[in-house]
């Protein structure tokens, strides 16, 4: 039997791609499952696309639509398919990004491990969100241009303008991927050519003649940077807030808004690093303390840093315009930052067993690597599935009006999730009409008292002691 499972180990391992891949969808699935229920952001998006007319509003509703129409699907498990499939696509594409690198057999496992394992990214796996295939194709992007830029420079800056094109749709942060990203390059030597040189102009002329065309919300972005800026020449100060604070003088708006830039810088990074999480900082900063990023190409890691500090910059533009989302900016560049801590992790296990640790310290990181696969599968907070169950039971109760405080009851009793009713504004209607109130009750809040002293006729709890108690008003 041993010998058969240590095969089937060393199989898998000869295959870090399938296998990776593999390993993503199985455990999106199980945490997709052990969440139990949908994120609050996407209730109002999949009940609207459930319920209402069928209008959609960006790239994600429509995907959802197309898959639940092409497989017959319900729009909610048609979400999660799609989150499933763009979660196996980053780390595939991730892994091909590895692989153009010439990063070991090892490392790529370091890779899967690290990501697949991630607290912060974990919790996105389970939630239906935009997000992903902004990654997916941020990620492919960067994985065409590292692939192309040197003989075939004219079809990656194509293709990159494609790409960043269509995820205009999806994120205000491909705008800036579009129109300056491209010119940075010419920094690397093997772009100092002619042919990039005249296929550079002719991408500045294309994004020159989409400044004038209606794409972005129904109008031109030159049209809206005339009248934010060139006609409101104090709307950077505004947007800042500087002109609400007294204590900045007129003349000293400028040196003030170096500092709101310095400081949101700091605030990004400290964020990243945060997101990122302490062990793979670690991994990251030895790998480079050990030198091990010198295996790859100097023009490729200079591409990379470039496309790690172009993201933050991003991220700060963003933060001080207020128009970050706080997952699509910042989390998009720290996935190149795992392909450092992944090198780390190897440079680790390659000195583990070679016997150069003692046996206490390959205990400590031993079982560091436990509480980081640990902390990445086991939700820690109280869970919701209690408020599914719930609200699937609640689809029986048709005779009477049904009300809840609770808007993941109402999205699984088929009602709107945004039309929240409180106690207080229906309790004067119990005496007058019929209906059911489903109230949600946390563990560390009271109940009203009118409501403590009348009997549910249903109970619904999860073990941290959360609540949701369904009361029957009938008026006879």
């Amino acid at each position: 039997m041993k010998h058969y499972f240590l095969t089937f180990i060393h199989y898998i391992y000869r295959f870090p791609l399938y296998s990776g891949i593999c390993l993503s969808m199985l455990t999106s699935l199980y945490l997709i499952h052990d969440y139990g229920v949908v994120n609050r952001s996407s209730l109002a998006r999949l009940w609207r696309l459930q319920y209402s007319d069928g209008a959609t509003h960006d790239a994600l509703d429509s995907i959802i639509l197309a898959i639940s129409t092409l497989f017959r699907l319900d729009v909610v498990t048609s979400g999660y398919v799609l989150m499933v499939i763009c979660h196996a696509l980053l780390i595939a594409l991730l892994l091909a990004i590895a692989r153009l690198l010439y990063f070991s057999k090892l490392s790529r496992w370091a890779l899967i491990l690290l990501l697949l394992a991630h607290p912060s990214y974990n919790d996105f796996r389970s939630y239906i969100i935009i997000d992903p295939l902004f990654w997916c194709g941020w990620l492919l992007a960067i994985y065409l241009l590292l692939a192309n830029y040197k003989k075939k420079t004219v079809l990656s800056i194509v293709l990159w303008f494609i790409l960043f094109l269509s995820l205009t749709k999806i994120s205000v942060a491909a705008w800036f991927w579009l129109l300056l990203f491209p010119f940075g390059a010419l920094l690397f030597k093997p772009w100092r050519r002619k042919t990039v040189a005249y296929a550079l102009l002719g991408y500045a002329l294309i994004v020159a003649i989409l400044l004038f065309l209606p794409i972005y919300g129904g109008q031109s972005p030159m049209t809206w940077f005339v009248a934010t800026v060139v006609e409101n020449p104090n709307s950077l100060v505004e947007v800042l807030g500087l002109d609400r604070n007294t204590w900045i003088k007129e003349e000293n708006t400028l040196m003030a808004g170096v500092f709101v830039f310095s400081g949101a810088t700091s605030l990004v990074m400290i964020r990243s690093v945060i997101v990122f999480g302490a062990i793979c900082t670690v991994l990251g900063w030895y790998a480079v303390v050990r030198r091990q990023y010198q295996i790859v190409d100097a023009e490729r890691f200079r591409m990379l840093t470039y496309v790690c500090f172009f993201g933050i910059f991003i991220s700060v533009v963003l933060l001080v315009l207020d128009k970050d989302s706080g997952t699509i900016v910042s989390f998009s560049f720290i996935l190149l930052l795992f392909l450092l801590a992944a090198l780390g992790l190897s440079y680790v296990f390659q000195k583990m067993l070679s016997g150069q640790y003692s046996k206490l310290a390959t205990l400590v990181i031993i079982w560091c690597l436990v509480a980081y696969i640990a902390s990445g599968f086991i939700i820690f907070g109280p869970k919701k599935d209690y408020l599914a169950t719930a609200g699937t039971d609640g689809r029986t109760y048709t005779d009477y009006p049904l009300y809840s405080n609770d808007p993941f009851y109402l999205f699984y009793a088929g009602k709107d999730p945004s039309r929240l009713s409180q106690w207080q504004d229906l309790e004067k209607a119990s005496a007058e009409h019929s209906f059911y109130y489903a109230y949600e009750k946390n563990r560390n809040k009271p109940l009203p008292e009118t409501l403590s002293a009348l009997k549910p006729i249903k109970t619904y709890a999860n073990s941290r002691g959360d609540k949701l108690l369904l009361y029957q008003f009938i008026r006879y």
